[in-house]
Protein backbone atom coordinates (compact mmCIF):
# COMPACT_ATOMS: atom_id res chain seq x y z
CA UNK A 1 0.00 0.00 0.00
CA UNK A 2 1.36 3.33 -0.90
CA UNK A 3 1.86 6.19 1.41
CA UNK A 4 3.34 9.38 1.60
CA UNK A 5 4.48 12.08 4.79
CA UNK A 6 2.17 15.29 4.68
CA UNK A 7 3.37 17.87 7.23
CA UNK A 8 -0.06 19.55 8.29
CA UNK A 9 0.29 23.06 9.17
CA UNK A 10 -2.72 24.42 10.70
CA UNK A 11 -1.63 26.83 13.05
CA UNK A 12 -0.05 28.47 10.00
CA UNK A 13 3.74 28.29 8.58
CA UNK A 14 6.88 30.29 7.55
CA UNK A 15 8.52 30.23 4.40
CA UNK A 16 12.06 31.25 4.75
CA UNK A 17 13.04 30.35 1.05
CA UNK A 18 11.25 30.13 -2.80
CA UNK A 19 8.59 27.60 -2.46
CA UNK A 20 5.66 26.57 -5.11
CA UNK A 21 2.91 24.36 -4.47
CA UNK A 22 0.63 23.11 -7.09
CA UNK A 23 -3.23 24.28 -6.61
CA UNK A 24 -6.71 24.14 -8.20
CA UNK A 25 -5.96 27.66 -8.80
CA UNK A 26 -2.58 26.22 -10.79
CA UNK A 27 0.55 27.25 -9.16
CA UNK A 28 1.27 29.02 -6.34
CA UNK A 29 4.53 30.71 -4.87
CA UNK A 30 5.19 32.17 -1.51
CA UNK A 31 8.72 32.58 0.21
CA UNK A 32 10.34 34.13 -3.02
CA UNK A 33 10.61 37.60 -1.22
CA UNK A 34 11.93 36.42 2.01
CA UNK A 35 10.31 35.12 5.06
CA UNK A 36 6.08 35.36 4.37
CA UNK A 37 3.74 33.44 6.68
CA UNK A 38 0.83 31.42 5.17
CA UNK A 39 -1.71 30.89 8.07
CA UNK A 40 -5.46 30.17 8.43
CA UNK A 41 -8.21 32.97 8.43
CA UNK A 42 -8.64 31.97 12.10
CA UNK A 43 -5.43 32.22 13.15
CA UNK A 44 -4.37 34.97 11.25
CA UNK A 45 -7.62 37.19 12.60
CA UNK A 46 -6.03 36.24 16.06
CA UNK A 47 -2.88 37.54 15.46
CA UNK A 48 -4.67 41.00 13.98
CA UNK A 49 -6.49 41.25 17.47
CA UNK A 50 -3.83 41.05 19.42
CA UNK A 51 -1.52 43.50 17.13
CA UNK A 52 -4.59 45.91 16.93
CA UNK A 53 -4.66 45.35 20.84
CA UNK A 54 -1.28 46.31 21.86
CA UNK A 55 -1.09 49.16 19.56
CA UNK A 56 -4.58 50.47 20.97
CA UNK A 57 -2.50 50.24 24.62
CA UNK A 58 0.28 52.20 22.78
CA UNK A 59 -2.26 55.16 22.21
CA UNK A 60 -2.83 56.37 25.50
CA UNK A 61 1.14 56.53 25.71
CA UNK A 62 1.12 58.67 22.81
CA UNK A 63 -1.23 61.03 23.72
CA UNK A 64 0.30 61.72 27.53
CA UNK A 65 3.68 62.50 25.37
CA UNK A 66 1.93 65.04 22.75
CA UNK A 67 0.75 66.39 25.48
CA UNK A 68 4.31 67.19 27.45
CA UNK A 69 5.44 68.24 24.62
CA UNK A 70 2.77 70.76 23.94
CA UNK A 71 3.08 72.12 27.60
CA UNK A 72 6.88 72.30 27.00
CA UNK A 73 5.71 74.38 23.33
CA UNK A 74 3.39 76.77 25.36
CA UNK A 75 5.97 77.16 28.23
CA UNK A 76 8.27 78.33 25.49
CA UNK A 77 6.38 80.62 24.02
CA UNK A 78 4.45 82.37 26.66
CA UNK A 79 6.74 84.79 28.48
CA UNK A 80 5.14 84.83 31.89
CA UNK A 81 3.04 82.88 33.79
CA UNK A 82 0.14 81.82 33.42
CA UNK A 83 -2.50 82.18 36.36
CA UNK A 84 -6.27 80.40 36.23
CA UNK A 85 -8.68 82.63 37.89
CA UNK A 86 -12.18 80.86 37.88
CA UNK A 87 -12.27 79.22 34.07
CA UNK A 88 -11.76 81.85 31.50
CA UNK A 89 -8.71 80.79 30.25
CA UNK A 90 -9.78 76.78 30.15
CA UNK A 91 -12.75 77.87 28.15
CA UNK A 92 -10.84 79.93 26.01
CA UNK A 93 -8.27 77.37 25.30
CA UNK A 94 -10.65 74.25 25.33
CA UNK A 95 -12.11 74.23 21.49
CA UNK A 96 -8.57 74.27 20.32
CA UNK A 97 -6.91 71.74 22.37
CA UNK A 98 -9.48 69.31 22.04
CA UNK A 99 -9.52 69.60 18.15
CA UNK A 100 -5.89 69.73 18.16
CA UNK A 101 -5.61 66.15 20.50
CA UNK A 102 -8.38 64.78 18.86
CA UNK A 103 -6.28 65.25 15.11
CA UNK A 104 -2.95 63.36 17.12
CA UNK A 105 -5.61 61.01 17.87
CA UNK A 106 -6.56 60.46 14.14
CA UNK A 107 -2.90 60.53 12.90
CA UNK A 108 -1.54 58.23 15.97
CA UNK A 109 -4.12 55.60 15.19
CA UNK A 110 -3.08 55.74 11.45
CA UNK A 111 0.49 54.66 13.02
CA UNK A 112 1.70 58.38 12.35
CA UNK A 113 3.33 60.85 15.04
CA UNK A 114 2.72 64.36 14.57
Amino acid sequence: MPSFKVKWNADGVIFNKPTIFNTRQGLQGVGEAGAEVVSPVSKLMEYVTVAVKNENGNLGRIIIEQNKLMMDFLRRIIPHDITLDGNALVGQLLPAMDTGLADRLVYAQRGNVR
